[in-house]
């Protein structure tokens, strides 16, 4: 075991307590280390009460954190059946963690930065993490098959930056994880076998930035996301697969997946409470995996998918929480699949969609904030017919095809702008049309280069 001096400048390192440890009891002789002692008493007395008594007396635990740095400190530790505290594992000096008789961890295990590890083989007895399960640089560790007795991890479960690491099979017997989940870095997984038990998660899920993740084989059981999704610049994920039993989440974000061809691996989804975003998706044709959904409780974002041709999927959705953006979907011609949304919480834009020709929202009847309506070269037409009413500012501007504003006949109120400019096909005359139809309005008014008629850029 590493002297106390030295452990604490490593707890320090990694922004963990630093605390004194081994069999020496060198730690036990410290004031503080007496109260964190007289703690883990209490501890014994709750534990005792909730029926661990079936596993090892914790009189026999490790009574405090463990920051394992040597062969000898494993050895120190390898008659432990528990430890009260965090184990930390940082160390060139091994090549397999063999703790053979731990069968619980009070708090995290944290394995940290240890290049030469290359498996966990003598983790067999391992059956309860309390707080973290995190893995993160250990650049030589292929395998974590050696945790297959693992059933329980009492928060989140890390894996950043294990470039070596091929499967996460040794975790089938996990079923649930409290915290989140988030694996990252790891460009040596290809699928996510290994977690086939687990059915819910209670925070975060976060896929990012595995540069050899093809599929997301292994989620199958996964029906229950409380926190946020994240699939994030997984370059060469081309499906979802393995999330065909997933219901409910917190929130989804499907962004930077150049190689995604289809989100059908979704269908069964029927719940999104907060955003729903799919961006920076290239070769993405579709939403259709979205049939399900009729609300998104938060943002409803589409934006910069090149090969996106049509958004069939979203037209059960009635309501949007947040904000609606349609955005840079160079191939998508129409949006009139929207035209079931009756409610958006804040404001609406659609904006640089090159060959968008029409955009359906007859169903909308107000809006708290503003609707954009910027740089689509194709658009035609507009269907707003049941809007009246707008907070802010209504901005229409540099649409080259657009050549009527019929569609906002309903508009009565718009609470503080209104930009009509740069669309050479709209008549000047129906930009001023939609000024006196406003009832009432006070605000600032901005027209010009519209199609020349009869109708000044004043409206006077």
């Amino acid at each position: 075991m590493k002297p106390i001096l030295e452990l604490a400048l490593v707890a320090g390192m990694l922004g963990l307590p630093a605390c004194g440890g081994g069999g020496d009891g060198s730690a036990a002789d410290s004031g503080t280390d007496a109260d964190a002692d007289t703690d883990a008493d209490t501890d014994v007395d709750t534990d005792t009460d909730t029926g661990s008594d079936t596993g090892p007396d914790t009189d026999d635990c490790f009574p405090d954190n463990y920051y394992l740095t040597s062969v000898a400190d494993m050895d120190e530790l390898a008659p432990y059946p528990c430890i009260l505290g965090t184990l930390t594992v940082t160390t060139p000096a091994i090549t397999s963690l063999s703790l053979p008789n731990l069968q619980w961890i009070g708090g995290d295990l944290t394995i940290i930065d240890n290049m030469n590890l290359a498996d966990l083989d003598g983790m067999g007895a391992l059956t309860s993490v309390g707080g973290d399960l995190r893995f993160e640089g250990d650049d030589a560790l292929a395998s974590i098959a050696g945790l297959s007795a693992l059933t329980s991890v009492g928060n989140d479960l890390w894996f950043y930056g294990n470039e070596a690491l091929a499967s996460l099979v040794g975790l089938d017997g996990l079923a649930s994880v409290s915290g989140s989940v988030d694996i990252r870095y790891n460009d040596g997984l290809t699928n996510l076998a290994g977690l086939g038990s687990l059915a819910s998660v209670g925070g975060d899920v976060s896929i990012i930035s595995n540069d050899g993740l093809t599929n997301l084989a292994g989620l199958d059981a996964l029906a229950s996301i409380e926190g946020k999704v994240n699939f994030y610049g997984n370059t060469v994920l081309e499906s979802l697969a393995g999330l065909s039993s997933l219901a409910s989440v917190g929130s989804l974000t499907i962004e930077d997946c150049d190689a995604l061809t289809s989100l059908s691996a979704l269908s069964a989804l029927t719940e999104v409470d907060g955003v729903l975003r799919v961006s920076d998706c290239g070769a993405l044709t579709s939403v259709d995996a979205f049939y399900g959904l009729t609300s998104v409780g938060g943002d409803l974002i589409v934006g910069d998918n090149p090969a996106l041709a049509d958004v069939e999927g979203l037209g059960g959705i009635t309501s949007v929480g947040g904000y609606l953006a349609l955005a840079g979907n160079d191939v998508l011609v129409s949006a009139d699949e929207l035209s079931a949304i009756t409610s958006v919480g804040t404001y609406v834009s659609v904006n640089a969609n090159a060959v968008l020709t029409t955009l359906d929202l007859s169903s909308l009847g107000w809006l708290p904030e503003q609707l954009t309506i910027m740089e689509n070269p194709a658009l035609e037409s507009l269907e707003f017919s049941a809007l009246t009413t707008i907070g802010t500012t209504l901005m229409i501007e540099d649409n080259g095809a657009l050549a009527s504003l019929n569609g906002l006949s309903a508009l009565t109120s718009v609470g503080l702008n209104l930009h009509v400019l740069f669309n050479p096909m709209l008549p000047q005359c129906d930009a001023c049309d939609l000024l006196d139809q406003l009832v009432g309005f006070t605000g600032i008014v901005s027209f010009g280069g519209n199609q020349a008629d009869t109708c000044p850029d004043e409206c006077t």
